[in-house]
């Protein structure tokens, strides 16, 4: 290929269309990347604060016993009931196992505010799941003078049952079921009075379920904000002859399955026991990777195309020069 022939590629590769010296480029995020992980991330971010929220609604009592029955769960109250809400006998298990930690800690506390004898004191069992025993009373010198097992229920067949394997071990029992003792034979003159009401302890984890499950940041939504904004600025470029319909459409299009894939990303970690704080960046990452796994696929098509155009315009050159080559001077 002369020098003329050269000049002549150089030239139509200038006039073709598109920037196809940008396709051979790397690429950072762009401006519809980060308005996408803006919009996403706040709405986001709001379901996150709508669980904190409900959250500071638990009474503080409950998320103590939450945290000192199920130390190796992790999370929060909120989350560990959201992510047990479609199984109801888990849900359920989950519960009463709170309400069984509230009801030890709130007969200690009552038992160290002066109802015991000067220097005596009461303490838990170290593991929740101690068989024995759930409450320790010690006197002045440190030595156990009682050690107590406490029922939080009505059912006087789990009383009997605990006090026939551990009969030298009183049950603390209701106050509802403590007054009815008396018409059971094998749990009369065994039980003590925790001066509780097992419907007020009902009625308080009732009331911190239901704040856990009103705030539901995992629970999926249709990123329709995040569309909204993409259908917007494709409008507004094609408006501007930036773009054309058919582009603003299908690059709409695109955004919008992206906010998608990222809103289900987040619910997916969410259901899965993942902290918000940690789904979040999983979210925008996924958004983010998205976009440039479409730019690649964009790039890779303007290359080939850009390549095609470069091959047929070398062709017609040479074409031309062998036909000039062969004329006849």
């Amino acid at each position: 290929m002369n020098e003329e022939t050269r000049q002549r590629l150089a030239a139509g590769l200038e006039s073709q269309p598109g920037d196809w010296r940008t396709a051979l480029r790397g690429r950072l995020p762009g401006q519809e990347e980060f308005l996408d992980t803006a919009v996403i991330g706040g709405l986001e971010v709001k379901d996150i604060l709508a669980g904190k929220i409900a959250e500071s609604r638990v009474p503080p009592d409950v998320l103590r016993a939450f945290h000192d029955q199920y130390p190796g769960l992790g999370g929060s109250f909120t989350a560990a009931v959201q992510r047990l809400a479609r199984d109801p006998a888990r849900l359920q298990g989950f519960i009463n196992g709170v309400k069984g930690k509230l009801f030890e800690e709130h007969y200690v506390d009552w038992l160290n505010q002066g109802h015991l004898p000067a220097g005596y004191h009461a303490e838990l069992a170290h593991a929740a799941n101690q068989p024995a025993w759930d409450i320790a009373i010690r006197d002045g010198h440190g030595q156990v003078h009682e050690r107590l097992q406490l029922k939080a229920t009505e059912q006087f067949s789990h009383m009997r049952t605990a006090l026939a394997l551990h009969p030298n071990i009183e049950v603390v029992a209701p106050h509802e079921a403590y007054l009815h003792a008396a018409h059971h034979v094998g749990v009369a003159g065994h039980l003590v009075d925790s001066h509780q009401s097992l419907a007020g302890l009902d009625a308080t984890m009732h009331g911190a379920v239901d704040h856990a499950e009103a705030a539901n940041p995992a629970a999926f939504h249709l990123p329709l904000l995040a569309v909204a904004v993409a259908a917007g600025q494709g409008a507004y470029f094609w408006y501007r002859r930036r773009w054309t319909a058919l582009e603003a459409v299908r690059r709409t299009s695109e955004r919008g399955v992206l906010a998608l894939l990222a809103e289900a990303a987040f619910a997916l970690s969410l259901s899965l026991g993942v902290e918000p704080m940690v789904g979040l960046p999983v979210s925008l990452g996924v958004r983010v990777a998205g976009g440039q796994a479409l730019h690649n696929r964009r790039r890779r098509r303007e290359i080939q195309q850009a390549t095609e155009r470069v091959i047929a315009l070398r062709r017609r050159l040479e074409a031309r020069e062998v036909w000039a080559a062969e004329e006849p001077v």
